[in-house]
């Protein structure tokens, strides 16, 4: 079922004439933007069963931790041995197309420098051969990932703070130069050429990915109430970073765009994630700015705020809540009870207020 998924959406850019950089160990599939409308009815959720561990909220069964998909008990016990590995990815047009993001369990995207926004994307479920470009750390990732249990961070560096953050509260790190599994790629321009392979990267985590509790509570019954959505969502994360998102019932996710162009991944999976979150987060400037002068942006992660949850073709108003920097982040309905997700892939979006 796997392969007709991927056929289905290889098919429907062949449709739309899209075509994708060339990479260099691996030969890629095509990126994914919007599909065609002639193409077959293809069940994203359905696909997924068989990859993800844990039961997971009104999932029945073990289920994958980060995405709250079934699974069997040889699949779970697979993945108590399996890392959790986050990859910290350019998210500016000039370094399109991304590779792997599609096959993240979990996306979340922040702002940077200069209006711009980067990506750290968590990876379980699968272990791609090709995830990026790579790109610098930031403060924000050892909020996100010091309550993840052992997670590992790939990246190509970053400032003094930084890394003594990750350190820290914990948070593995696995930097270009310094750990096999990162390459740079000879189709690309610096600083937009380092790759990351996961499967030989999660080989040099600590630990594998165990979680006591999990993130996020998932439902294939979508929550009571909600407004449908009709054409698109705009969050715009900056004057100079703005995204829509589509639903696409077809691939039971949602389909996005940045600055008016399809955000696309190369990979097994297109970037369709069943959830959509944006957390509306305070921010300031930091002390530190880029080689251009740009200061860096600082976010306040501890506390709670407003947010939304799109699902299903539907928007869903929510509070997320954050106790501490090392406690999980959490999702609640506006009376306080547990947000339930759709299984599947979820794309959390920190837009600054």
């Amino acid at each position: 079922m796997h392969r007709t998924r991927c056929a289905a959406a290889l098919a429907a850019v062949a449709a739309l004439g899209c075509s994708a950089e060339p990479a260099p160990q691996l030969p890629p599939p095509p990126g994914v933007a919007e599909p065609d409308s002639s193409s077959q009815p293809d069940e994203r959720r359905a696909e997924q069963e068989g990859e993800g561990t844990s039961d997971v909220s009104q999932v029945a069964g073990p289920a994958a931790p980060l995405t709250g998909v079934p699974i069997g008990e040889g699949r779970q016990q697979e993945l108590a041995a399996t890392p959790l590995v986050a990859v910290k990815v350019e998210n500016q047009l000039s370094s399109f197309p991304q590779h792997g993001t599609g096959d993240a369990d979990l996306i979340v995207e922040h702002l940077v420098e200069g209006g711009h926004t980067r990506l750290t994307a968590l990876f379980h479920t699968t272990q791609p051969e090709q995830v990026g470009p790579v790109r610098s750390a930031r403060l924000i990732d050892a909020d996100l990932l010091a309550p993840l249990d052992g997670g590992v961070l790939a990246h190509t560096g970053g400032r003094i703070d930084v890394l003594g953050a990750l350190a820290t509260t914990g948070v593995g790190s696995l930097q270009h130069g310094q750990t096999p599994g990162m390459f740079r790629s000879t189709y690309r321009t610096p600083p937009d050429n380092v790759f990351a392979d996961l499967a030989e990267l999660g080989s040099h985590a600590e630990h594998p990915y165990r979680p006591t509790s999990h993130l996020f509570h998932y439902s294939d019954t979508p929550p009571a109430g909600g407004q449908t959505v009709s054409g698109r969502v705009e969050v715009a994360m900056s004057p100079v970073s703005r995204s829509t998102w589509r639903w696409e019932p077809r691939l039971e996710g949602w389909l996005k765009t940045l600055n008016g162009e399809p955000h696309n991944s190369v990979g097994a999976q297109p970037l369709a994630p069943a959830n959509v979150i944006v957390l509306d987060v305070e921010a300031d400037v930091g002390d530190a700015r880029d080689t251009a002068g740009n200061p860096t942006t600082r976010y306040d992660l501890t506390g709670t705020g407003t947010a939304t949850l799109y699902r299903d073709g539907k928007s869903y108003p929510a509070r997320w809540r954050k106790d501490a920097p090392v406690a999980p982040l959490r999702l609640e309905s506006p009376d306080g009870a547990s947000l339930l997700l759709a299984p599947g892939p979820s794309y959390l979006q920190l837009r600054p207020r």
